[in-house]
């Protein structure tokens, strides 16, 4: 694998640009890469986000998306959303139950949070080679009924919906689109410290973390206390700023300053002014649409 890899790397030079999804990766990679291209080859460009699809998929009918055909039933999470206790938070995530996520940092976190509130639930979709170690868990540390593996789920939005804050634990990510997504629902956010962490989270929003269970559960612990701001996410100025970067990152437009309110949506190491598109680029699938 890493022979193969080195044998990529060389193909750098022959790129006009090569652009990573954040300015942290774009730096790491400038750094990291540097035998096998030039410092100004290295450029970033967002990611955009389906706003109008996510909100969409929000008003969704839960129990009809998350319907067991295989027990011809309704999931009792979806009933304990639709119908939460009074006075219940819940936490949220969303990804592939898979190593680099580390949901078992979440759980063990939420096992401290809820030894100290027992009104509060977890809910984790997604589905990953991870699934049964993660049950598991669950099961050692009683938290059963208080904290949900949904599985993969056709609509992970309606779920988002119904939860009060989102919360990601994972080791590291490139630009996490699930944050993109928990903005866009007006979720406030809990994530750990990775290296773009930074570039997720738009100023004055969310809260960033240590990489720890103990972080993780103080990060839990502030959303409780009303510490966590929520903020106004403008995803509309977000995606022409990422337009812009993507324009900027195949020749198409100079790089220029941004316009304040368009760097307010959405900070970059190389700002630059994101003019309304004639047409949008085709998204991609979501990290939530997608976990598995």
């Amino acid at each position: 694998m890493l022979h193969s890899l080195t044998q990529l790397f060389t193909l750098y030079a022959q790129y006009d640009h090569l652009v990573s999804v954040s300015p942290t990766l774009s730096d790491v990679n400038r750094a990291s890469l540097a035998e096998f291209a030039p410092p100004e080859k290295f450029l970033s460009a967002l990611n955009t986000v389906d706003a109008e699809h996510i909100l969409q998929n929000a008003k969704g009918d839960l129990r009809k998306a998350a319907f067991d055909e295989e027990a011809g039933s309704v999931p009792d999470w979806v009933e304990s959303l639709l119908a939460p206790a009074e006075g219940v938070t819940t936490f949220v995530n969303v990804g592939r139950l898979s190593p680099e996520k580390n949901q078992e940092r979440l759980i063990r976190a939420f096992a401290q949070v809820h030894a100290e509130n027992p009104k509060t639930r977890l809910v984790i979709v997604g589905a990953g080679p991870l699934q049964e170690h993660l049950e598991t868990v669950v099961a050692t540390l009683g938290l059963q009924g208080s904290v949900y593996l949904t599985g993969m789920q056709r609509n992970p939005h309606a779920i988002m919906a119904k939860a009060d804050c989102f919360v990601l634990s994972s080791d590291y990510e490139g630009q996490p689109m699930v944050i993109l997504e928990a903005l866009v629902l007006d979720l406030p956010i809990v994530t750990v410290e990775f290296a773009s962490a930074k570039n997720a989270l738009p100023a004055g929003t969310g809260l960033v973390v240590p990489q720890s269970v103990d972080g993780v559960a103080d990060g839990m612990r502030a959303f409780l206390r009303g510490e966590v701001p929520a903020g106004a996410f403008d995803w509309a100025g977000y995606n022409r700023k990422a337009v812009g970067e993507f324009y900027r990152a195949i020749g198409a437009q100079p790089v220029v300053a941004a316009a304040p309110e368009v760097e307010k949506a959405a900070p970059s190491a190389v700002p630059l002014d994101a003019p309304e598109p004639a047409s949008a680029p085709e998204t991609t699938p979501t990290e939530a649409a997608a976990a598995e």
